[in-house]
């Protein structure tokens, strides 16, 4: 599977019901799987694949907001706020988000996704087990 310049605000909608980013997608994946039902489908699913999303909004995240109120910080009660502040709508730019990931059995794992944003910049691991889903 291939996708290249496609709309991830389009493919996140139509595949998950989510409308949480926006960008470019670029997606490369060679899956297989074999089985009589959907549950044996998913258990034998075998993988791997890359992903990267370009120039984007992620929305209900708001880093620059975050970053504000970090530097004004001057408290304890200040600092319980923090999160529930930089989740409580907003947005934020990102200029690109890629990892890889791989699949075995129907667990995903993916261990090098990084993304770039406005005022940040992390990383991220991730383990989806899709049998348990």
């Amino acid at each position: 599977l291939k996708l290249e310049g496609t709309s991830l605000e389009q493919a996140l909608e139509r595949l998950a019901d989510a409308r949480f980013a926006s960008g470019t997608l670029r997606l490369d994946a060679a899956l297989a799987a074999a089985g009589d039902c959907q549950r044996a489908l998913v258990e034998s699913l075998e993988g791997k694949g890359t992903i990267e999303a370009r120039d984007g909004v992620v929305r209900g995240l708001d880093v620059p907001r975050l970053s504000r109120d970090l530097a004004d910080l001057s408290s304890y009660d200040n600092f319980l706020g923090l999160a529930e502040t930089a989740l409580d709508g907003g947005e934020t730019r990102y200029g690109q988000a890629s990892g890889s990931w791989r699949i075995e059995r129907g667990v995903l794992r993916a261990d090098d996704f990084r993304m770039t944003l406005d005022q940040a910049s992390g990383t991220a691991v991730a383990t989806v087990d899709l049998p348990e889903w």
